[in-house]
C-alpha cells in the first residue's frame, strides 16, 4: 500500500519549489492533495496537472498572513474531505538585511508571512484533525537553529518556527488522538526563493555565492528539492507515529560543523 494512501495532505506554497515537491511526491504516495498558494496561476496549473495524472486534488488561493484566509480555506477543505490528516507549512519568504539594514517593512512581511502564518496553519488544522489524530510539518530552515547576518529578519521568523513547532506539539500530545508536530530544517535547496537570492547579485557574484556555498557543505553541492521530500514523507506517514516536537535537519552537514 502506498505510503500516505487515503490521507488528506494540505500543502502551503504549493505551486513552486519544495511545496511542489511536497505535494508531487504526497499525490504519488496515494495521498488527496490540497495545493495552497497565493500564485492562483501556477498553483492550479500543478494542481490540473496532478489530477491529470490521476490524483485527487484541490487548489485554494491562501494567502498564509490573513486569519481570515486560513478560516475560508479551511471551510473547503472540511467541506471537500470532512477531515485533514496532514498540514505542511511551507510557504515563506526570504528578504536580505541585517540587522543594521533590514527596514521595518521587510521585517514585519517576514514574520508575518513566516512565523505567524504557520501559528494561523497550525491553529486552523487542529479542529479538523480532532477525531482522527493528524501531523503537522513545518518547515523551518538551517536558519531557524543558526544564524546569518544578512537574514535578520529570515532568522528570526524561522527561529520561531522551531520553539512554535515545540510548543505545539506539546498541546498535540494531548490530544486523543495525539496531533504529532514536528520541523524540517533544510539548508540551501535550489528552489526559486533561493536561487532568486543568490541571483540578485550580478552574474559573477552569483556563482562565487554558489561555489562559496558548495564549498561550505560537507556533501559539496546545493539540495534538490527532492532531498527533503523524504523527511516529509517519513513525518507525513504513521511509520512516525512516535515523532513529534522533533527537529529533522536535511543540510548536507552543514549544521554538523
Amino acid at each position: 500500500m502506498p505510503r500516505l494512501q487515503d490521507k488528506i495532505v494540505m500543502v502551503t506554497g504549493a505551486a513552486s519549489g519544495l511545496g511542489a515537491a511536497f505535494s508531487r511526491a504526497a499525490a504519488e504516495a496515494g495521498a488527496a492533495v490540497v495545493l495552497a498558494d497565493i500564485d492562483a496561476h501556477a498553483g492550479q496549473a500543478l494542481c490540473e496537472a496532478l489530477a491529470a495524472a490521476g490524483a485527487d486534488t484541490l487548489f485554494l488561493h491562501l494567502d498564509v498572513a490573513r486569519e481570515t484566509a486560513w478560516q475560508e480555506a479551511m471551510a473547503e477543505v472540511e467541506r471537500r474531505h470532512g477531515r485533514l490528516d496532514v498540514l505542511v507549512n511551507n510557504a515563506g519568504i526570504a528578504l536580505r538585511g541585517s540587522i543594521a539594514d533590514c527596514s521595518l517593512a521587510d521585517w514585519q512581511r517576514t514574520l508575518d508571512v513566516n512565523l505567524t502564518g504557520v501559528f494561523l496553519g497550525c491553529r486552523a488544522a487542529l479542529p479538523l484533525m480532532r477525531e482522527g489524530g493528524g501531523s503537522i510539518i513545518n518547515v523551518s530552515s538551517i536558519y531557524g537553529l543558526v544564524g546569518g547576518d544578512q537574514v535578520a529578519a529570515y532568522c528570526a521568523a524561522k527561529g520561531g518556527v522551531t520553539l512554535l513547532t515545540r510548543s505545539a506539539a506539546l498541546h498535540g500530545a494531548k490530544c486523543s488522538p495525539p496531533v504529532r508536530v514536528n520541523s524540517i530544517h533544510p539548508g540551501f535547496v535550489e528552489t526559486p526563493m533561493v536561487l532568486r537570492s543568490i541571483g540578485a547579485l550580478d552574474a559573477g557574484a552569483a556563482a562565487a555565492a554558489r561555489a562559496r556555498i558548495e564549498g561550505i557543505t560537507p556533501l559539496g553541492r546545493l539540495a534538490t528539492p527532492d532531498d527533503i521530500v523524504g523527511a516529509f514523507l517519513l513525518l507525513a506517514s504513521d511509520e512516525a507515529r512516535y515523532i513529534t516536537g522533533a527537529q529533522f535537519t536535511v543540510d548536507g552537514g552543514l549544521t554538523a560543523q
